[in-house]
């Protein structure tokens, strides 16, 4: 590819834009069980460990992956339960929660 662009036009900005793309953007196979591999450089970046959770939706055609910090959930759950509580209560909603 590279000797067939040396004489075009724009070529050195045409490998370089090639070459962001294949930086930034990684094609990952999709098993016969539906699972993905997330490639080590992007879990080390966000450090994903084994066992922690992620989340996935779908927008627009695409797939979302976001990090979950569970850990962080559930601590800020166990600071503000006894808050939530109270507005469940006093706003009427107990039986939003059944």
């Amino acid at each position: 590819m590279l000797k067939f662009m040396k004489g075009c036009a724009g070529s050195k900005l045409f490998i370089l834009t090639t070459l962001v793309i294949l930086m930034v953007k990684l094609r990952v196979k999709v098993s016969k069980k539906g699972q993905i591999v997330i490639p080590k450089t992007i879990r080390d970046k966000l450090g994903i460990k084994p066992g922690k959770y992620l989340l996935i939706d779908e927008r627009d055609g695409r797939i979302i992956i976001e990090k979950y910090d569970i850990e962080a959930f559930v601590k800020w759950l166990k600071e503000n339960r006894k808050k939530m509580a109270k507005d469940v209560y006093k706003f009427g909603l107990e039986d939003e929660f059944e």
